[in-house]
């Protein structure tokens, strides 16, 4: 775990959780180089998100490689731990490891770019910010502005969710088939910037998982 972490300065802050993916997320292409760069704005969101959120990195990459990668990138300070080798089926154990952290899933939200790699294997309470949906990667300063926008509705990822859904107009051409599953209903919002709310049903689990698309 990095000591270079400042801690959230909020009470009931040691609950909130950011679980974010690694590559396509925190690490992306450069499409000139195609070499691998850090997501774009980093430098000026990040402290402020570690502020009020413990921040961890959940991968398929072994967590000495995605440390050495984080620390090349300057981002490994902002991060508590690294959770790797995560290469199961579909989804991760997001659950699981903020059983091991006492995080709260409906008080923490998930940041990643697949459907299938990031979903929440093991959680229904957890919310999935899908990131780098537009045939562009998303700024670090977008991905602040959808937080930003659901905690000025409620503490809880979730129930923002929740409410966002109820006052959104529904999209009817984002349900069907994706992504190794279905959407099953689906809202576009202005208060996220015009970013679509999904109910999700993976083809490989029994469950509903809500995702927010940017």
């Amino acid at each position: 775990m990095s000591s270079q972490v400042t801690p959230p300065d909020r009470a009931g802050a040691m609950a909130r959780c950011l679980l974010w993916d690694l590559a396509g997320t925190l690490l992306v292409s450069d499409p000139q180089t195609y070499r691998s760069a850090p997501l774009f704005g980093f430098e000026e969101v990040f402290p402020r998100l570690a502020r009020h959120w413990r921040m961890v990195v959940t991968t398929g990459e072994d967590s000495r490689s995605a440390r050495s990668l984080l620390a090349e990138a300057g981002m490994m300070p902002y991060f508590e731990e690294i959770y790797g080798d995560l290469m199961g089926m579909g989804g991760k154990p997001h659950g699981e490891i903020l059983r091991g952290m006492r995080g709260r899933p409906e008080a923490s939200l998930v940041v990643g770019d697949r459907l299938r790699g990031d979903i929440p294997a093991d959680s229904d309470e957890l919310v999935l910010l899908l990131v780098g949906q537009r045939n562009r990667d998303t700024s670090a300063q977008e991905i602040e502005s959808v937080i930003d926008g659901l905690t000025a509705i409620d503490t809880s990822p979730l129930a923002a969710f929740r409410t966002l859904a109820a006052r959104s107009e529904a999209v009817a051409d984002s349900i069907g088939p994706v992504g190794g599953g279905s959407v099953t209903a689906a809202w576009r919002s202005p208060e996220l910037g015009g970013a679509e709310l999904w109910i999700f049903e993976p083809d490989w689990l029994d469950a509903q998982r809500p995702v927010i698309v940017v």
